[in-house]
């Protein structure tokens, strides 16, 4: 019975070709895990990581884009309601001019506009989003002005990156409606449609920023879909490829395995005879 000596070495060599095969087969189930490839070659680390940066700054834009919506949505909403009272002062100032109105009838009219006038002022003092004043109202006896409310929409810091809303807006320090006369009536009538007009200039402009706020939203979702596209053609598991490479690296371990049974039991053979020899 002839036996190759050298059958041992190759268990050796068998032994070492599984323990590598076994570390490959953990990187397969690494990758399948969590959904990376356990092995990235640095250069696409770097850009994959430029893109994970870009796709988690493009979230936080559209986070600040949907908070100024926000924002300015409540300044609207508060100037519609202040809208809305002064179009009914309009309507009752336009009773009270009416020659028909007794005194009587024109002061029950001006208890109404008071109420409706305290109202208005109680609305554009206080309407706030998260503690910022979204409405200074600025007269010609009021020169102080409030800043710009600036929302940072893009990912560069430049200032194309940056949509600012103006909150000031120009209306009478007090809101007076006499309507005790029908002169003065009219006068609270022109009053009330100057009013008007300024509301609506304002709520014009607020829908224009809020295209644009919308707009950028639209275009870093856009960005953000095409960079996480792009990150994931980099360090997202090709699960296929990765099932494929664990299944033929289980038959090569399979086959290891076999190979070492063998040669453990011509090894095992070898040293018997040794054995018997000494």
């Amino acid at each position: 019975m002839n036996i190759n000596i050298d059958s041992i070495s190759a268990v050796n060599i068998a032994q070492i070709a599984l323990s590598n095969t076994q570390a490959d087969f953990m990187k397969f189930v690494e990758s399948i895990a969590s959904g990376s490839f356990s092995q990235i070659s640095p250069s696409d680390l770097y850009v994959s990581n430029n893109l994970n940066t870009n796709v988690m700054s493009g979230y936080a834009a559209i986070e600040n884009a949907q908070q100024g919506v926000n924002l300015t949505s409540v300044a609207d909403s508060a100037l519609a309601n202040v809208g809305d009272s002064i179009s009914r002062i309009k309507e009752l100032a336009t009773q009270a001019a009416n020659d028909t109105y007794s005194d009587a009838q024109r002061q029950a009219i001006q208890a109404e506009i008071d109420e409706l006038s305290a109202g208005i002022e109680k609305t554009l003092a206080s309407v706030n989003y998260n503690g910022k004043e979204v409405l200074n109202v600025v007269s010609d006896d009021t020169s102080t002005k409030a800043e710009n409310i600036n929302f940072q929409v893009g990912t560069g810091s430049t200032q194309e990156s940056v949509i600012s809303y103006d909150p000031n807006i120009q209306m009478p320090e007090e809101m007076k409606f006499d309507v005790t006369s029908s002169q003065s009536a009219r006068e609270a009538m022109e009053l009330a449609d100057d009013m008007l007009s300024t509301i609506t200039t304002k709520r014009t402009e607020i829908a224009a920023v809020q295209t644009g706020l919308i707009d950028s939203i639209g275009t870093n979702m856009t960005s953000v879909v095409n960079n996480q596209a792009s990150y994931s053609q980099i360090a997202d598991t090709d699960y296929a490829s990765a099932m494929i490479g664990m299944m033929q690296n289980q038959f090569t371990q399979e086959t290891l395995i076999a190979v070492l049974k063998s040669g453990f039991e011509t090894q095992s053979n070898v040293l018997d005879l040794i054995s018997g020899v000494s």
